[in-house]
């Protein structure tokens, strides 16, 4: 909504009319408002304009006060067509002086009247209020002071449009919102001067209103994951005249969200993992709705609490890179070299297709054919650090043995050099660690087992350094090796494997998840 014209006239002798400027409108439909006020004598209500004409429309008066002397009046009609240097022309009852302002708007509403409001006084501060009846809508102003030509100090937020100080000692003026509002209608709205404070006026409002405009969304993207137990908001938004409310079209949202039907804010805290699909409406009445799409927001389980961390039992620091799986679909490929090809052996296939990301936990699966997972980190490809994983099974095959490995970089090792630090193998109730330092022989590594429910989340780490290896269990250390000799030479890196090491047996399909690593300096 805008003002295409607006032109003002001041009648400095006595007269019967005054005439606005003439002016030419640059679309159909416009609505047209004058502002006409004038003196008159010194009798309560007994001036008025009598009629309003021009351009060939129809006027009619919306406001008039005039319990002071004088009057300021509000009329307003709708154009059919473009006008072309049309004048309107104001008629009172009595030859005084006065005033017209001429102010058409395009984009505003012709079908509705909007509110109107006014107020007079002896004296005082000129101020006058309505409520408006639509959100957008514009608010104008016309006043006479019939005691002084005293210029006025509009409030704030506030523009004066047009200002006659009369030399026969009365003062007409127009003034408005200087934008339209923005706040939720129904809201009050005062036009006010701040001075004079001492003479005599009255004041008239109108309430223009924007047409109305069927809704049209601007924001209907919601964030497509969200977890259980942890807080998701998002705003959907959409233009329209009048403002719309939100309703879910279709489907359901994710449990514990709900929908906002006055701010279009989609909220809460999700109890229940797995997909919800849905439409949203955005309605005000004017036809069509809006409607978006289908959405379907997939909620995450929660994550395990993390439990206790070497990390943080021995300090560590901040973490300096790593993976926390905050992401869904495949491993991230900037971080992972994703095994696609024979399993451990030679036995079963390493497939891509085994992994899956849904946001918090990254899982291997290891079918009944043998059909499973291994992946090499990009990351932390270093000689020394310290590595820490949480990680747990399903209540596994003995056939499938999860394992957190450092290998070497470029697979290559003068001395054969693994680390296995958390490793299970055909006994289920057990975790083992293995350090490899030889090729072959009869002593080629380090090891120990420790009693264990890998079903449960558990973090574990290892600490490489000059000094020797130790590898840790819940922040319990569980294994240590400082023979320099055992030590490797060359640059390590984290791999997660669910190997498959068949017995002639059928295997029963097994997982091995893995909620975080985390690499330390």
């Amino acid at each position: 909504m805008a003002t295409d014209k607006v032109v003002s006239a001041h009648q400095a002798s006595l007269s019967r009319t005054v005439t606005s400027p003439a002016f030419t409108t640059s679309q159909t439909k416009e609505l047209l408002v004058a502002f006409v006020t004038s003196d008159g004598r010194a009798e309560t209500g007994a001036q008025q304009f009598t009629s309003v004409t021009g351009g060939g429309l129809t006027w009619r008066l919306r406001k008039r006060t005039n319990v002071q002397f004088g009057t300021a009046e509000i009329w307003q009609a709708v154009s059919s067509g473009i006008l072309t240097n049309a004048r309107v022309t104001a008629t009172h009852n009595g030859s005084y002086r006065g005033s017209i302002t001429v102010a058409t708007f395009t984009g505003a509403d012709t079908a509705t009247d909007g509110a109107v409001g006014g107020a007079s006084g002896p004296t005082g501060a000129p101020t006058a209020s309505l409520s408006t009846t639509r959100t957008g809508s514009w608010v104008w102003g016309v006043g006479n002071d019939w005691s002084a030509s005293t210029a006025r100090t509009v409030g704030s937020g506030q523009t004066k449009v047009d200002e006659y100080l009369a030399g026969s000692g009365g003062t007409f003026w127009t003034q408005r919102q200087t934008v339209p509002g923005t706040v939720t209608a129904p809201s009050t709205v005062r036009i006010n001067d701040t001075a004079p404070t001492t003479d005599r006026w009255n004041m008239s409002l109108i309430e223009v209103r924007p047409a109305p405009a069927a809704p049209v969304f601007t924001a209907s993207s919601p964030p497509a994951t969200a977890t259980v137990g942890t807080a998701y908001t998002y705003t959907f938004a959409a233009t329209g005249s009048p403002a719309p409310t939100f309703r879910v079209a279709s489907g359901a949202l994710p449990a514990g969200l709900g929908l906002n039907s006055t701010s279009g804010v989609l909220s809460g805290t999700p109890t229940t993992a797995g997909p919800a699909t849905f439409t949203v409406a955005a309605a005000n009445g004017v036809s069509p709705d809006a409607v978006t799409p289908s959405r379907t927001i997939t909620v995450n389980p929660a994550p395990a609490p993390d439990g206790t961390q070497a990390a943080v039992v021995f300090g560590w620091g901040p973490v300096v890179t790593g993976d926390e799986f905050s992401y869904t679909g495949a491993p991230n490929p900037l971080k992972w070299g994703v095994y696609n090809s024979p399993g451990h052996a030679g036995n079963g296939i390493r497939s891509p297709n085994a992994w899956s990301v849904n946001g918090s936990v990254v899982t291997v699966s290891g079918d009944s054919a043998g059909t499973t997972g291994g992946m090499s980190a990009k990351f932390a490809q270093q000689q020394y650090g310290r590595w820490e994983v949480r990680m747990k099974t399903s209540a596994r095959d003995p056939k499938y043995h999860p394992v957190l490995i450092l290998w070497p970089n470029n697979n290559t090792s003068p001395n054969c050099a693994e680390i296995d630090y958390a490793e299970g193998t055909s006994d289920t109730s057990r975790i083992k660690f293995f350090l490899h330092y030889a090729c072959s022989g009869s002593n080629f590594q380090t090891q120990t087992a420790q009693p264990i429910d890998t079903t449960q989340w558990h973090n574990y780490a290892v600490q490489w350094t000059p000094s020797g290896i130790t590898g840790y269990i819940d922040g319990v250390q569980w294994f240590t090796d400082t023979d320099p000799a055992h030590q490797p030479t060359v640059g390590m890196h984290q791999t997660i494997q669910l190997d498959w090491f068949p017995d002639g047996t059928a295997t029963l399909p097994s997982q091995m998840q893995v909620d975080w690593i985390r690499v330390y300096g």
